[in-house]
């Protein structure tokens, strides 16, 4: 399979999530690398951060909640990192809704797993960036 494009968005574009400069202020990044749909950013997203130790009892929680956000058909914004994080995006890749991966890492050598290609392919999936080519992950970015 051909490796996707990877897009360079600036804040004077049309896809440029203007939120992002209203929360983030005057250190808001001034680019974003995307792979995927740039429409999925119009949409009202629901931002999904669990902790890598918690509770069983939040683990379950957590599952319920992706299954609802799943079936609601809602779009779920996370960097799915932490072990329960990944367990919901394997849920909700079941779905139709679209989601967005915010990866704490650059897109050059991106290995997309069948399941996100599977997703990237019918335009329900978007990678996120804020990091160039150049930089592997944010181990030493400030």
């Amino acid at each position: 399979m051909k490796a996707p494009d990877v897009l360079t968005l600036t804040p004077s574009q049309a896809h440029w999530p203007r939120q992002l400069d209203k929360r983030l202020d005057t250190v808001a990044p001034s680019r974003l690398w995307a792979i995927g749909n740039l429409e999925i950013l119009a949409e009202h997203k629901v931002g999904l951060f669990c902790s890598v130790r918690c509770p069983g009892d939040a683990i379950i929680v957590a599952h319920d909640a992706a299954r609802k956000l799943r079936d609601d058909g809602a779009t779920v914004i996370s960097g799915f990192q932490s072990p329960v994080e990944t367990e919901c995006l394997q849920i909700l890749l079941r779905g139709q809704q679209p989601i967005i991966v915010c990866l704490a890492r650059s897109l050059g050598r991106l290995r997309l797993p069948t399941e996100w290609r599977q997703a990237l392919a019918s335009g329900r999936l978007l990678l996120l960036s804020r990091f160039e080519k150049s930089r592997n992950n944010v181990s030493g970015w400030r």
